[in-house]
């Protein structure tokens, strides 16, 4: 059995404590009445996968008289278009779970009501900030990812390569392992949510550290990729993994890039800690690192991103039973320590200690120690998902030889449009 299997395989018997606030305003029903049922609407990364059974088995013990209606979708190309849907038609679903950049978007619509005190409690302050919106909190922030670039130690030590800190350190050990036939990163860019996230992993690093606000300037029609020479490095950034990558990248997906990494051939991965749930589940034993992709500027900044956030319907006629769901979701401590073992993510939880994915803990504690470490939040919340989406599907044309270099800066310019 897996790693991830077996974490998945113990859940059940962990939760024990409903911890339903003293005067709860639900109302149970009578064996004969109809349950209240909660619609859920849910993106969810492939590592987030089961979640739901989780999140499932606490209703059923604590809230015997709900039931959980769950619509899912792939995150970065399902779940907008899903809840689009929804809206238009005006089906709020009473409870909504997508990442910490979603709450601003939705949050501007009215459909978002805040989340009840007693949860924002419980969560540190330092990623409150990604879910506030002018001192209200509208979204409930699980877990947090980090970003940066995977590499395999054993590689490294045996050609004598050192961790880069600048483009330059950077280049020299992508000639060296070419030169001895290891192919330097591993990629998937058949999918559209990878382009775009390394491309916000490099513009976090070389365009939102010296300008936190470019993104607000961009939407305001201030600033532009046309006149950017840092956001034109960013996508000769992504041209230049993809050609250090392998040759078939454009048809790989997550999971076989992720495989032919723990297979040794690529020595290094620009992606998230997600991608530490499939190897410590096929390989516990590797020796893996985590840096940040360096920057022109060689102060590059390990990057963490809010993950699973569930937001709360304005317009439901549960508000009570949801945030008296929320209080005990996010006060039972074995449901959130089985989710951050199952998700390998890293706590928020003030009552759970941050435990890191073992294989890069010692990475991610050492640039947390040196202040190295800088939210997604900064350039998420102010290049929406949908700039970046196409942004990225412009990039891949680009890259795919489909359109020049001077149509893909138009193209990004013309994504200001999807700009709240």
């Amino acid at each position: 059995m897996t790693v991830r299997l077996a974490v998945f395989s113990l859940f059940l018997g962990l939760f024990t404590s409903c911890s339903v606030p003293r005067k709860s305003n639900i109302v149970r029903l009578q064996p004969d009445d109809r349950k209240t049922r909660l619609s859920i609407v849910a993106g969810l990364s492939t590592t987030d996968a089961g979640v739901e059974e989780m999140v499932n088995s606490i209703v059923s013990e604590c809230f015997p008289d709900v039931e959980l209606e769950w619509e899912t979708a792939d995150w970065g190309t399902g779940f907008a278009p899903l809840l689009q849907s929804h809206l238009s038609a005006g089906e709020v679903p009473d409870i909504i779970i997508g990442k910490a950049q979603d709450v601003a978007v939705y949050a501007a619509t009215g459909c978002l009501a805040p989340i009840p005190t007693a949860v924002v409690e419980q969560i540190k302050p330092e990623v409150l900030a990604s879910v506030s919106i002018d001192g209200l909190v509208y979204g409930a922030v699980l877990n947090v990812m980090y970003q940066g670039v995977l590499y395999n130690k054993n590689i490294f030590y045996r050609y004598g390569l050192e961790v880069p800190r600048t483009i330059a350190e950077l280049e020299e050990i992508v000639r060296i392992l070419e030169q001895v036939g290891i192919t330097p990163f591993a990629s998937h860019f058949q999918e559209n949510w990878y382009t775009a996230n390394i491309l916000m992993q490099f513009a976090l690093n070389d365009v939102f550290l010296s300008q936190p606000d470019w993104g607000k300037r961009f939407s305001q029609g201030e600033v532009s990729y046309t006149a950017s020479s840092e956001m034109q490095q960013c996508l000769q950034n992504a041209a230049y993994i993809y050609t250090h990558s392998f040759s078939d990248s454009f048809v790989l997906t997550q999971r076989e890039s992720d495989h032919r990494f723990i297979a040794e051939k690529a020595a290094m991965y620009l992606t998230g800690s997600w991608t530490m749930q499939e190897i410590s589940s096929v390989a516990p034993y590797m020796e893996i690192g985590l840096f940040p992709y360096p920057n022109r500027e060689g102060n590059a900044r390990l990057i963490f991103e809010p993950n699973l956030t569930l937001m709360k319907s304005s317009l439901s006629q549960h508000g009570d039973i949801i945030d008296d769901l929320f209080t005990v979701l996010f006060g039972n401590q074995s449901f959130a320590e089985t989710i951050y073992a199952f998700t390998q993510t890293a706590s928020v939880l003030k009552a759970v200690p941050a435990k890191y994915p073992a294989i890069i803990s010692s990475d991610i504690h050492r640039y947390m120690e040196d202040g190295m470490i800088l939210s997604a939040a900064r350039g998420n919340s102010q290049l929406v998902w949908a700039v970046q989406d196409e942004v990225a599907r412009h990039t891949v044309l680009w890259l795919q030889g489909k359109e020049d270099f001077a149509q893909l800066l138009l193209s990004c310019d013309d994504a200001r449009q999807y700009s709240n």
